[in-house]
């Protein structure tokens, strides 16, 4: 797929961005279950679309190049 090339590039920072994600994902909840804040738990479920999105072009990343 030649017109997929340039996303091989994506490939180093879209890892961070899913280590990024993770950590604060895992962060949110343990505070939700510690009970720091009851409105932290819906704010970790709206953490799981960048690591959905980002899971999705590390995909394109490794199989269409």
């Amino acid at each position: 797929m030649f017109g997929l090339k340039p996303f091989r590039y994506l490939a180093k920072p879209i890892r961070v961005l899913i280590g990024i994600n993770a950590t604060v994902f895992g962060l949110v909840i343990l505070g939700a279950l510690i009970g720091l804040d009851s409105q932290a738990l819906v704010l970790s479920v709206g953490a799981l679309i960048p690591i959905e999105f980002t899971q999705a072009w590390r995909f394109l990343t490794y199989n269409f190049v």
